[in-house]
């Protein structure tokens, strides 16, 4: 049987809250890397075009951080996309919790006995009536 306490409500209360704040994040990363490609793109432009030899220096550290901005934004993004909200994360909780419980199971056949029955009662009621 799944506990739940305290922490995980609040948690799970605060994944609209947090899902904002890793798109804020997103946001913040997806500039900064617009920045650092226009000045990758600067940098290999005076390296390669101008020939100018500190340049060619701060090329490989350009590309490098050029790469790992790349793959932070697009990690980012995916992981502001796929948090789950609060009302996607209370349902992974407490859906599992309710369905895989024993009594519930046995109540909802002992209920859906009852109704199955109580239609067929109805069913045999209006063909006597007809």
């Amino acid at each position: 049987m799944t506990t739940i306490d305290a922490w995980t409500i609040y948690w799970v209360m605060q994944a609209d809250s947090i899902k904002a704040l890793l798109i804020v994040i997103a946001v913040i990363v997806a500039g900064l890397w617009v920045f650092w490609s226009i000045g990758t793109g600067i940098c290999c432009q005076m390296a390669i075009v101008d020939r100018i030899e500190s340049a060619k220096k701060d090329m490989k550290f350009a590309i490098v951080g050029w790469v790992f901005a790349t793959i932070v934004a697009f990690a980012a993004v995916i992981v502001a996309t796929l948090a789950p909200s609060t009302k996607t994360a209370a349902t992974m909780i407490v859906l599992p919790a309710i369905v895989n419980n024993k009594d519930i199971q046995t109540e909802a056949k002992e209920l859906y006995d009852i109704a199955k029955g109580a239609l067929r009662d109805i069913a045999t009621e209006s063909k006597e009536g007809n």
